[in-house]
């Protein structure tokens, strides 16, 4: 006989293309101990049509 099993948690297609639907993005974010930028950032221009970001205090992460 041929054995069946169902899984109770089926990957569709969507699942598969982003696993993170089920959390926030602010949970993923204190998770990762990522730097705030929110009242935090300088904006450097390159003069060349680019900018850069850089955050004054590196410490400062999201809580």
């Amino acid at each position: 006989m041929k054995r069946v099993t169902i899984s109770s948690k089926r990957q569709t297609r969507e699942y598969i293309s982003n696993q993170h639907q089920e959390n926030d993005l602010h949970s993923r974010m204190v998770k990762s101990k990522c730097i705030d930028y929110r009242n935090n950032s300088e904006i450097i221009e390159l003069g060349n049509g680019y900018s850069k970001i850089i955050a004054k205090d590196r410490l400062k992460i999201v809580k």
